[in-house]
C-alpha cells in the first residue's frame, strides 16, 4: 500500500495549526486543489467531511471520518466512502524552535489493482505534491494571512 509522508516548520503555535485544521471548509478558499468541503455532521472531537478535489485534472470525491486529539494536538482522518478504496492518515504538529513541526502520515489504495500497476508511481508522486501543497497553504494562511489565496 502507498504511504506518504509530509512534513513542514510553520511559524505558529501547535493548538493554532490544529484549530485550523478543524476550521476545513474554509480549505477551498486558500488551496488550488480543493474544490470543496462541507462539513455535514460535527461532534465533540470528531466531524464527517465531504471532500470534493482536484487531482491534476482528475475529480476526487470522498467522505472521511476527522477526529482531534488535543492533548497529543493531532488529527486522524479515515475515508468512509468514495472514489478510491482506502484513503487514512494522521496530521500530528508539535512544538519545534518556536514554531510548529507538522507532519502528515498517509496510506492509500485505489482499489483497482492494474490502475495501481500501471500508474502507481505517478499517482504516489501526485498525491505527495497535492498534500505537500495542502501544506505549503497551511503554512502561508497561519504566517501570511493577508496573501493567502489559491496559490499553493
Amino acid at each position: 500500500m502507498p504511504h506518504v509522508h509530509v512534513t513542514e516548520f510553520v511559524r505558529a503555535e501547535p493548538k493554532k495549526v490544529l484549530d485550523l485544521f478543524r476550521d476545513l471548509e474554509t480549505f477551498p478558499e486558500y488551496m488550488a486543489n480543493v474544490t470543496s468541503i462541507e462539513v455535514v455532521e460535527r461532534g465533540a472531537g470528531w466531524s464527517v467531511s465531504h471532500w470534493v478535489t482536484d487531482l491534476d485534472g482528475a475529480p476526487l470525491e470522498w467522505r472521511e471520518m476527522d477526529s482531534f486529539d488535543d492533548e497529543q494536538c493531532a488529527m486522524e482522518f479515515r475515508l468512509t466512502e468514495g472514489d478510491i478504496e482506502q484513503f487514512e492518515g494522521r496530521w500530528c504538529f508539535t512544538p519545534c524552535d518556536g514554531g510548529t513541526r507538522a507532519t502528515c502520515d498517509l496510506d492509500y489504495r485505489l482499489g483497482v489493482p492494474v490502475i495501481e500497476e500501471a500508474v502507481g508511481p505517478t499517482i504516489l508522486h501526485k498525491v505527495e505534491h497535492n498534500m505537500s501543497q495542502m501544506l505549503a497553504a497551511i503554512k502561508q494562511r497561519l504566517e501570511q494571512p493577508d496573501t493567502a489565496a489559491k496559490e499553493a
